[in-house]
């Protein structure tokens, strides 16, 4: 039982393995991101310095940070390529001993993993032109890496969730968009959440997108979170886990079902 445990365990390390040396490998696929991503900083940071100087907590510098940060997660949050590619493959895994949520999940995992660190030289870059030390900059990077490996997780659940939810209703591109954005506003990714209104941070600070973006931020270049233990954090992310995890195997099922393949 130890053994074939182990076998297991391996199986799903080299899926995610593999799809992080894909990722890896083909830069090329996230030019497109790369490019637009320094535009994005540079842009945000400006709007910030006119608009919320005067009233943040946050330096100037801290903002860049921030922004950087959460610009790095948002761009690789959901993706419309891996929820297809998860989809393509139902019918030919259903046929095998393995789990197809398991072998998606790690996939996507990988991706996703590989993709945000092609953006970690990118973001060492931007850090020391805004004139950042050199040792501040690696201080904040060995943060950003010791929380990646979770909120990719999360990242990477939402991602199936989506990608069992087209399986069961075929059609979820209408959902992809409206749901990033509301992420992108609900999280603070361009605004740290410290800077609205008091009324709109108490609701904002208790939904799931701030947990994902404005928290590991803040942490990130505050050493802790805002409004919040550790202890606390760590419960609703693992709240928001077993939430997806539940909807992704309820969903899963259901597809297993209804789905048809080549009408029949």
């Amino acid at each position: 039982m130890s053994c074939f445990r182990q076998n297991i365990v391996s199986f799903y390390r080299n899926i995610a393995w593999f799809g992080f040396c894909e990722q890896l490998g083909s830069i090329a696929s996230a030019m497109t991101g790369l490019m637009i991503f320094p535009f994005f900083v540079f842009l945000m940071g400006a709007l910030w310095k006119g608009f919320n100087q005067t009233i943040s907590t946050f330096s100037f510098n801290e903002v860049i940070v921030y922004i950087t940060i959460n610009e790095m997660l948002f761009i690789t949050f959901i993706r419309n390529s891996l929820i297809g590619k998860s989809t393509g493959n139902f019918t030919l895994l259903l046929a095998r001993p393995r789990s197809w949520i398991g072998i998606n999940f790690a996939n996507v995992f990988g991706k996703t993993i590989g993709n945000r660190l092609i953006y970690i030289p990118i973001i060492i870059v931007l850090f020391l032109l805004y004139g950042i030390s050199l040792e501040k900059s690696l201080c904040y990077i060995f943060k950003i890496l010791l929380f990646l490996p979770l909120v990719t997780v999360i990242s990477s659940l939402y991602n199936l969730f989506l990608a069992v939810s087209q399986l069961r209703w075929h059609q979820v591109e209408y959902v992809v968009l409206p749901l990033s954005k509301i992420f992108l506003v609900f999280g603070g990714v361009f605004v740290p959440l410290i800077d609205y209104a008091e009324n709109y941070r108490k609701i904002l600070l208790y939904l799931p997108p701030s947990d994902l973006f404005f928290q590991p931020a803040h942490y990130i270049i505050k050493g802790s979170f805002y409004g919040m233990s550790t202890l606390e954090w760590c419960i609703k992310i693992a709240i928001q886990i077993l939430v997806l995890i539940f909807f992704i195997i309820k969903f899963f099922n259901s597809s297993k079902k209804h789905y048809q393949s080549y009408g029949g």
